[in-house]
């Protein structure tokens, strides 16, 4: 099941497909992935959901990693491939 989602999509980015259909891309979807899992950092998944300026951060920091996951190792491998 590809969700609307293209290869290319996949490879670019971190996806979130919600149960209604919506797709959540980049750092809503990792914050949305942190909310759901109800550990010590759901606390940032549901700051960056309410919170403009940690969304905005939040967009910021994913997109530096995402620019520099070739540096980041297994976790740019895993994350952001």
């Amino acid at each position: 099941m590809t969700h609307g989602l293209t290869l290319s999509d996949t490879a670019t980015a971190a996806w979130a497909v919600l149960p209604d259909g919506r797709r959540l891309r980049g750092a809503a979807a990792i914050c949305h992935i942190l909310e759901l899992d109800g550990g010590p950092w759901s606390r940032l998944g549901r700051a960056h959901r309410a919170t403009p300026i940690v969304r905005l951060i939040g967009d910021a920091v994913y997109r530096l990693a995402a620019l520099n996951r070739s540096r980041l190792g297994w976790l740019g491998r895993l994350v952001f491939a």
